[in-house]
């Protein structure tokens, strides 16, 4: 696996959106202060992958990765594998009561296939594409804080497993199920195939084939034999067939014939139908009188005045006598308004005149008393409209009895003025609409005289109406005379009609007789227009006809019993021929039947005999491969006992610590100067450090130093990085890439300039070398650093080529 591009946001102490691109650094350093976020990317690998954090020591922890006071942490990582890009993302999102909510993704780059959708796809997804679960990729790629030492210090068992899934070294375990599984197919083959072989000898024997072509050659011979017959029983079988169908025909004649009888009825409705005909013509010359009466009385009706012009006139004549004695109240309501005028007229000029008068005696009064009408106006302090000085005191002074006498007249006169004038104008009003009520009675009765002008007289206009009146009576009784007259007509037609239909039926009866004795060859007399005597004539000639039928009809039997006789014995002589062979005939038998029965009888013998040569065909082969089973079953047997055994595994195993152990010991060697090397102690199935300065002491790995743990450490992560590729089976995982993330600062410059020798050499391939340090003297070697600063708010990232 080789990272190829990663995205942050959210995540750790990237707040703000953050891209890593590793492109082209096969070699580099993630370097900065101590807190600034360098461990956080190598975390962020991981969690796109794995969807946790090695240093949290608990998968289930994902919610501190949020960024302080974000809500969401989102990761994305685009990654190679053999050439293969895909695409790991996922995203976590904190609710309010702060749980996390993940979701993860995992796409192909080439053709966008969606490998996982949902969070709980993606680890069986990851890994089938890296072959490495979490735990193993924390050990051989990813060498977190803390977790550096692990594989060292694991316990043997763990060891061992992981070597094995590394290695694909499950592939033998798999071989050898498959080499059992194979070993108890052929066995069970063999085990049916033994019987088969005997069945097929037994089928395939050479007497059983001398009795199968015996028995075909007699079918043979028999299937000559009926076709010599045919010639014959078709013959017959013609004869029997025509004696048959004349026989049938006879007798079907003879039942036609003797149900021939005339219907009871026929007589009865030929009477009926002409009686109802004779009703029909008297009907018929009734309705033609009444027509005559009702055309005689129709013309003269029409000769007579418009009865509606005549009621109207009449009306007329009504209106106009009602409407005079409204004339006349009408006219005395006029006279009655137009007086009402007049008077109130007469009391409004009077009030007018009084009014004026009355004002004219109060203006004279105010002239004479102007120095009082002067004084009522003055106010403290105004200027006086006499002499223009200032008003400094209103003399009070009584308003003269005169003139309060004169301001009471000209009160009264207003009011009585104010009273005349609208009692006059409404009396004007309802003069007018009794003007115009006239003048609408005046209307209407000139339009009456008009509409009574050609009928001025009303009792000769009451003589006329009466006389239309009477005629109108007299055309509509010979109207109603006439209708029911039709009527009987329509009676007398339906009645016919009726009978019609049941002569219909009865013609009907007399063809449904005729057609079947036509149909059998026979020839009855035509029928005429007499219903009665057409079937008179069919019954007299089915009489006379019925006793040469029947002398037909026993010689055609007497023929077809002679004819089955000769075919009877004929095919019995034929059925006793096949049942010589064993082959049953079944009912009826025909030439076909037995054509068909001696075919299938040759057919079968013919299968047979192919059935028996391909026995005998099929056991010879089946012996060669009931042998070369036996052998591959001895093969395969053998092989899954060999691989069966635990050993074979351990004995895989031991031989890859054994490699391992070697390059390991030969790095270490160089990192300490040649005092210590690694051992592995098949007895213990653990790691041991032999320590060459001190006799070539051998003693646990968990007796070292911290610095010395990690330098026996780094020595068996890079040669587990390096040999896993020789030594791994196709399928194994590839481990394209090793990050470390550890210890680097603890090293004396002597060893820290060994490590980072040791760390170049590594880098130098097609593998990625990834180191988080602080320490400057190592990340100034590394030809790429991605170069980690935080602020504030946020961390970077800087690539820089060196």
């Amino acid at each position: 696996m080789r990272p190829v591009t990663l995205e942050l946001s959210g995540f750790g102490a990237f707040r703000e959106a953050t891209t890593v691109d590793f492109d082209g650094a096969d070699f580099f350093a993630l370097v900065g202060p101590t807190g600034s976020g360098k461990s956080t990317i190598i975390d962020a690998i991981c969690f796109a992958l794995y969807g946790t954090i090695p240093r949290y020591d608990d998968r289930r922890l994902i919610a501190p990765i949020v960024s302080t006071g974000a809500l969401e942490a989102k990761v994305s990582l685009t990654f190679a594998v053999g050439g293969e890009q895909y695409v790991a993302a996922r995203v976590v999102r904190l609710a309010k009561s702060g749980a996390p909510k993940s979701d993860g993704r995992l796409e192909r780059v080439r053709d966008g296939e969606v490998l996982a959708g949902r969070v709980s796809e993606m680890e069986d997804a990851v890994l089938r594409v890296l072959g490495l679960p979490f735990a193993h990729f924390t050990k051989c790629v990813v060498l977190p804080q803390g977790d550096f030492a692990r594989f060292l210090h694991d316990k043997p068992a763990d060891r061992q497993q992981l070597l094995v899934e590394l290695l694909n070294l499950g592939v033998y375990t798999e071989m050898g199920q498959e080499a059992r599984a194979l070993a108890a197919r052929r066995e069970a083959e063999i085990g049916l195939d033994g019987p088969r072989l005997d069945a097929l000898v037994e089928q395939g024997s050479d007497a059983r084939k001398g009795t199968i072509t015996a028995q075909l050659g007699a079918c043979t011979k028999l299937g000559r034999d009926l076709q010599d017959a045919r010639a014959e029983v078709e013959r017959l079988t013609k004869i029997v067939d025509d004696a048959e169908r004349d026989a049938e025909r006879a007798q079907r004649l003879l039942g036609l014939l003797r149900a021939v009888e005339v219907p009871s009825d026929v007589a009865r409705l030929a009477e009926q139908q002409r009686t109802a005909a004779e009703a029909v013509t008297a009907a018929t010359q009734t309705a033609a009188e009444a027509q005559k009466v009702v055309q005689r009385d129709s013309e003269a009706f029409a000769k007579l005045p418009d009865l509606a012009v005549l009621l109207a006139a009449r009306g007329a004549h009504h209106d106009l006598a009602a409407l005079a004695r409204e004339v006349e109240q009408q006219q005395a309501a006029q006279t009655k308004a137009d007086a009402r005028v007049g008077e109130l007229g007469t009391a409004l000029a009077a009030a007018e005149e009084a009014r004026d008068a009355a004002l004219a005696t109060q203006e004279d009064l105010r002239t004479e008393h102007r120095a009082h009408m002067v004084a009522a106006t003055l106010h403290a302090g105004d200027p006086c409209p006499v002499c223009g000085q200032t008003v400094s005191t209103v003399p009070k002074r009584r308003a003269p009895a005169a003139i309060t006498k004169a301001d009471a007249a000209v009160k009264r006169a207003q009011e009585q003025h104010a009273k005349a004038a609208p009692a006059l104008e409404q009396a004007r009003v309802v003069a007018e609409a009794s003007r115009r009520a006239r003048d609408s009675l005046a209307a209407r009765e000139r339009e009456l005289t008009i509409r009574v002008a050609e009928h001025p007289d009303a009792s000769k206009l009451a003589e006329l109406i009466e006389r239309i009146e009477t005629a109108r009576t007299t055309l509509d009784a010979a109207r109603a005379a006439d209708d029911a007259a039709r009527r009987e007509v329509d009676g007398a037609r339906g009645r016919v009609d009726a009978l019609a239909g049941r002569g219909k039926e009865a013609a009907a009866q007399l063809r449904a007789r005729r057609e079947p004795i036509l149909q059998v060859g026979a020839a009855p007399p035509e029928p005429h227009d007499d219903l009665l005597a057409d079937w008179e004539a069919l019954a007299a000639w089915a009489e006379a006809e019925s006793e040469a039928t029947e002398a037909r009809a026993h010689d055609a039997q007497a023929a077809t019993d002679a004819a089955q006789a000769e075919r009877r014995a004929r095919l019995t002589a034929l059925v006793e021929a096949c049942g010589g062979l064993g082959v049953a005939v079944g009912a009826p038998v025909t030439l076909d039947a037995l054509a068909d029965v001696v075919v299938r009888a040759q057919r079968d013998a013919e299968h047979e005999l192919a059935a028996v040569k391909a026995a005998a065909t099929e056991a010879k082969k089946l012996r060669k491969v009931l042998a070369s089973a036996q052998e591959e079953a001895a093969v395969a047997k053998q092989l899954g006992q060999l691989l069966r055994a635990s050993e074979f595994e351990r004995w895989l195993v031991s031989e890859a610590f054994g490699l391992l152990v070697e390059d390991a010991s030969s790095t270490l060697r160089e990192l300490t100067n040649g005092q210590y090397s690694l051992a592995f102690d098949e007895t213990s199935r653990d790691f041991l450090v032999v320590d060459h300065r001190n006799a070539d002491e051998r003693r646990s790995v968990r007796t070292l130093s911290g610095g010395e743990t990690f330098q026996a450490s780094l020595a068996l992560a890079l040669a587990l990085s390096d040999q896993l590729r020789q030594l791994a089976t196709d399928g194994a995982a590839q481990l394209e890439s090793i990050f470390l993330d550890e210890g680097f600062g603890s090293l004396d410059p002597e060893t820290l300039e060994t490590v980072a020798s040791t760390i170049e050499t590594l880098a130098v391939g097609d593998r990625m070398v990834g180191l988080v340090t602080h320490v400057a003297e190592l990340s100034e070697r590394v030809p790429t650093r991605f170069v980690v600063r935080k602020d504030a708010r946020t961390a970077t990232v800087e690539k820089v080529l060196t």
